[in-house]
């Protein structure tokens, strides 16, 4: 988490790119990031956070879901204020309101920044139907082309929503949006990703992106000429399977059978001493989900059973220390 920070607080950089396989703890390592983040007040004008989930997001999509973050969230914060400034008593400035910690995760794309007391722009443009919703040719080219123009109209809205913000995007799971179209062999929507980058650091100078991502090489292929400027300025954190000694000091402290430090220590220590067989290790550390983070708590929740688990497959490959004994929690 730390080379994440890092590499956020430095000013060169726009782009932090956590990747790793599924399951191996992006998620929890950006959200943690974040939180981290919020509480110091790194960015000032906040951070907004959008999930796409693990089906195909297309680029439309994704415009509109950072848009309907930012104008849910000035609604949250221009009510605050409204309630603030209603009740009598103490009612905070708009910049102390503005600036509280905090940021809220959800489905399919949600967010929570921090707005600058001035309101957001007026939208221009209306919705359109999307050209996946409608059926025949004609109207189907009527409705890419109108969807074009509202891409177009929403791109520019984002971008002056947050020309004058010190804030940070957070996209998890951007694989969603990278993979769209690169599936079939077409990258154009690879390229417009990169493209809108490019415009939003050229519009919104203190904007920076965090994001989550298990393809990496999709990313980096859908580039070319101009964008590769918007990748000289990232840093990319991999993420690797947790190592015995460390998926079994997570399993210690997530399974509740364990009920005391000393507990947790006896439990660690049997099962990952320093000196063991290679047999051994590799048993463990498979039934603790080869070192995949949410793997591991899962199996850490199962209680009892995981824990009569790890010791069965711990005992079938001694050590001159003797067995570890199963004590139930009092």
């Amino acid at each position: 988490m730390s080379n994440v920070i890092n590499f956020l607080k430095d000013f060169q950089v726009k782009i932090v790119t956590v990747s790793g396989a599924p399951g191996v703890g992006k998620s929890a390592l950006i959200a943690g990031s974040c939180q981290y983040l919020a509480a110091r007040d790194v960015f000032k004008e906040g951070i907004i956070f959008v999930r796409l989930g693990h089906h195909a997001v297309t680029q439309s999509r994704f415009l509109e879901l950072i848009e309907d973050a930012l104008v849910k969230q000035s609604k949250a914060v221009q009510s605050r204020l409204e309630k603030d400034r209603g009740g009598g008593g103490y009612a905070r400035s708009p910049e102390s309101s503005l600036n509280s910690p905090g940021i809220s995760s959800g489905g399919l794309g949600s967010g929570n920044i921090k707005l600058p007391p001035s309101p957001l722009p007026p939208l221009p443009h209306p919705r359109v139907p999307r050209a996946s919703d409608v059926s025949g040719p004609q109207k189907r080219q009527e409705a890419l082309a109108s969807q074009a123009a509202t891409d177009a109209d929403r791109e520019a809205w984002i971008i002056e929503a947050l020309k004058d913000c010190n804030g940070l995007l957070v996209v998890d799971h951007a694989d969603a949006l990278l993979l769209d179209n690169n599936t079939s062999g077409d990258e154009e929507e690879g390229r417009e990703l990169w493209g809108f980058l490019e415009r939003l650091f050229d519009g919104a100078p203190n904007t920076k992106l965090l994001s989550a991502i298990s393809a990496i090489r999709s990313a980096s292929s859908s580039t070319s000429g101009s964008s590769k400027s918007v990748l000289s300025t990232g840093r990319m954190v991999s993420l690797e399977p947790l190592s015995l000694r460390d998926a079994a000091h997570l399993f210690c402290r997530r399974s509740p059978q364990l009920c005391t430090n000393k507990e947790r220590y006896h439990c660690l220590e049997f099962l990952a001493p320093p000196h063991q067989a290679q047999a051994r290790e590799a048993a463990l550390l498979a039934a603790l989900g080869d070192g995949f983070l949410g793997r591991i708590v899962q199996f850490a929740l199962k209680a009892e059973a995981s824990l009569n688990e790890l010791v069965s497959i711990a005992n079938a490959y001694p050590l001159h220390a003797p067995p570890m004994p199963l004590a139930p929690c009092a």
